[in-house]
């Protein structure tokens, strides 16, 4: 079980409410990477993106994966997942294991496979404590 207490109260970038599972926040400019987050790293990949002239993708849900959204992402050559947590178990590794699976690769043969890093908490205990902007 994952349980999430307390809010970072970040700008919103979705307009549509839960009844739209699989819907990304998108802002397509070409470019060839990318920056992907959710939840409240949405509004911060998006703001990343537009400073740096790279796209970025905000997905509403994490799990079950959107499986639609896996040829846009791997239509870059570089994709950056921004994470308030750990990597492993989050967003990062649904894109990887998406991108990598069998089953992908069987209905997509042809689709890449970019180079995707991982921006996110580093797997240890805190040495210090403080608030949300103090984490990221």
């Amino acid at each position: 079980t994952y349980l999430r207490i307390g809010k970072s109260d970040r700008p919103s970038v979705h307009s549509v409410g839960p009844k739209s599972i699989d819907f990304a926040c998108t802002r397509k400019t070409g470019a060839r990477s990318v920056i992907v987050g959710t939840g409240s790293m949405s509004s911060t990949a998006l703001q990343i993106g537009s400073e740096l002239g790279a796209d970025s993708i905000s997905f509403i849900r994490i799990k079950p994966f959107p499986e639609k959204f896996i040829s846009e992402i791997a239509s870059y050559e570089k994709v950056f997942v921004l994470e308030e947590h750990h990597g492993s178990g989050g967003l990062y590794s649904a894109i990887a294991e998406n991108l990598l699976s069998e089953e992908t690769k069987a209905k997509h043969p042809a689709i890449a496979r970019p180079l995707i890093y991982s921006i996110s908490l580093r797997d240890r205990f805190a040495q210090q404590c403080g608030g949300h902007d103090f984490a990221l």
